[in-house]
């Protein structure tokens, strides 16, 4: 495999999110646009990335694309909070060690010049790239708050000072993570990206003629108030306030439109529809999963809401204000952000349904305010856009002085020198060793299921 890629001066090994058959989130699809318009600039530029489950829509990208895709299972250091479920420390430790030896390896193969974690659920690239004296870029899209659902197995501040330390730089996709990433990783070493896509992709989308990606009524015939809620249905997005607040409308006997676009928590699904006031609106609604392109759906709402609990960025209140749509959410960060209350839509002071209904009730009576926020919206996400646009330029120069090697590594952290002083295959003694060290940085004994040791193949033999 090294002889493909010792004839190109300069590769990056990037580690994404997830790889699955649904659609793509808004980190990923940022991501890849960032690395197409990285190869404009820059022709020498190879990505190659490692991306975690199964072969699925990134992964299909990938090849699409012409780059190289590894697809490995690899752990988090998530748990959920609250769990009982014991697990030998020695256990997760040579899961976690399988991880880092399988990327290593890959590191050894393909000699990037840079490795770049778009995720903070997994840290096996950072460690794999500090053995290897690789330099390496992290890019953060949450501050750590899961919904109070998940902890980082080491603590949330021991986390994120590991985040700094094995990166020479530390990418916050708002403001809200940038102020927090600055508690725990030095300034100098953060700087600020939006996930957002070009002005050029969105109106391409938006303009697209796809048959898969035209909701199948777009508009209603009979002009009926439509409202869009887009992005995962799950709980941390809490779309029960939604049909909570919309429940007494349509038992009002107004009529409008519910369109729901994204993937589906089945779980969470299906406690919603044994509810009565999801019955009150089942007759109004339109679901539709795994919607390649939203944007044309959101250009044909009136309205679109957010309910989620917590949002860093919020991609789909962005893209819909792009789409011209006014926006109404509860008050997380990405709403505090992207919203210019009053102008382009409404950030609601509480997550009670009945300020909700108020506020689309308002919007459903005045076709004026619909009118002008939604031009407004449309304005004001152009110039966010070019803003976004002159980062991301700035960005790109950054990566590649990093990727050149002109900016020293930190080889002070205890854990980075260890990983240093290890070998490619890390023989048995040195497990106690860094068994100890992970041990030092508060390792909590408790692991939920999704945590159980792995069985699976490695230098290490089976698991048991």
């Amino acid at each position: 495999m090294s002889e493909r890629y010792d004839c190109i001066e300069m590769k990056i090994l990037f580690l994404n999110h997830s790889d699955s058959n649904e659609s793509l989130q808004g980190g990923q699809l940022a991501l890849i646009e960032l690395v197409q318009q990285w190869q404009q600039k820059n022709s020498e530029i190879e990505p190659v990335f490692i991306s975690i489950g199964d072969h699925g829509k990134f992964s299909e990208i990938c090849t699409q694309n012409g780059w190289t895709c590894f697809v490995l299972a690899l752990d988090w250091w998530l748990e959920t909070k609250g769990s009982r479920n014991y697990k030998f420390r020695s256990s997760q430790f040579l899961s976690d060690l399988s991880s880092i030896t399988q990327i290593r390896q890959i590191i050894n193969d393909v000699k990037p010049s840079m490795c770049f974690t778009n995720t903070i659920t997994t840290p096996w690239l950072a460690y794999a790239s500090a053995a290897e004296g690789v330099p390496h870029v992290w890019s953060c899209h949450e501050s750590g708050n899961f919904n109070k659902e998940l902890s980082f197995r080491y603590g949330l501040d021991e986390t994120y000072k590991i985040i700094g330390d094995l990166s020479q730089l530390v990418i916050a996709n708002s403001a809200s993570t940038f102020e927090f990433l600055s508690k725990f990783v030095s300034l100098e070493k953060i700087t600020l990206l939006p996930p957002v896509r070009s002005k050029e992709t969105l109106n391409r989308l938006l303009h697209s003629s796809e048959k898969n990606s035209i909701h199948p009524t777009t508009k209603p015939k009979n002009n009926v108030f439509t409202i869009g809620c887009f992005g995962a249905v799950n709980q941390n997005k809490n779309q029960q306030l939604l049909f909570e607040a919309l429940s007494p409308i349509a038992l009002s006997g107004r009529e409008f439109k519910l369109v729901i676009a994204g993937n589906i928590d089945q779980g969470y699904w299906s406690s919603q529809t044994r509810s009565g006031y999801f019955r009150n609106i089942a007759n109004n609604m339109d679901v539709l999963e795994s919607v390649s392109n939203p944007l044309p759906i959101m250009s044909s709402c009136d309205l679109v809401v957010s309910t989620s609990h917590y949002e860093s960025f919020g991609m789909s209140l962005f893209e819909s204000q792009f789409a011209g749509v006014p926006v109404v959410s509860t008050p997380h960060h990405g709403a505090l952000e992207i919203i210019q209350n009053g102008i382009t839509g409404t950030v609601l002071a509480s997550y009670n349904p009945g300020e909700l209904s108020e506020v689309i009730l308002a919007y459903m009576n005045s076709e004026p305010l619909t009118q002008s926020q939604g031009e407004a919206a449309a304005s004001i996400t152009r110039e966010f856009l070019e803003n976004a646009l002159a980062l991301k330029i700035e960005l790109l120069s950054r990566l590649e002085i990093i990727a050149s090697g002109a900016v020293q590594m930190n080889n002070q952290s205890p854990l980075v020198a260890l990983l240093n002083q290890s070998v490619k295959a890390l023989p048995r003694d040195e497990l106690a060793k860094l068994s100890g060290l992970m041990g030092s940085i508060r390792v909590q004994k408790k692991y939920s299921p999704q945590f159980l040791y792995r069985v699976r193949k490695s230098r290490f033999g089976k698991g048991r």
